[in-house]
């Protein structure tokens, strides 16, 4: 039997990488449509990356449960925003591609920086001068995109 049920609520997330602004949206676009579907935008609008995964909508055919699908979704805003922290998408958001030496020891890329509260976060770092409520919301923020 095909479910009825309304989209779940994606994410929303501004990201600083490379001294520009990127903007990721994830969201599931309904049981009629069966798909999730991410944005990633950059310089105000322009779409850098888009990703459509569809899913099953009937229970014989493996639906996801509503948990399932909000970690499906989570899953792939997560993929996404670890892609652009590694540089995957700076050829097409017309930066520089960095070279090896922008790696550290370690193999990693400079972290990518979340906007919160008019403040930018490191990933990974604690939300240190952020008034109570902002650094509940960020940390609610890193946690639900952070967490698959």
């Amino acid at each position: 039997m095909a479910r009825t049920a309304p989209p779940q609520a994606g994410y929303n997330t501004n990201i600083r990488h490379g001294g520009k602004l990127f903007h990721l949206q994830t969201e599931d676009l309904g049981r009629a449509r069966a798909a999730i579907e991410s944005l990633l935008f950059v310089d105000g609008g322009r779409i850098v990356e888009s990703c459509r995964e569809p899913y099953a909508t009937d229970d014989a055919a493996g639906a996801p449960s509503d948990d399932e699908l909000r970690r499906q979704i989570r899953a792939q805003h997560k993929r996404i925003l670890v892609a652009l922290r590694d540089g995957v998408y700076d050829g097409a958001a017309g930066m520089e591609v960095p070279s090896d030496e922008s790696v550290d020891a370690g193999g990693r890329r400079p972290p990518i920086i979340v906007l919160v509260g008019g403040m930018r976060l490191k990933l990974g770092e604690e939300a240190r001068g952020l008034s109570d409520d902002d650094r509940a919301r960020a940390q609610r923020l890193l946690r639900s995109v952070l967490r698959v």
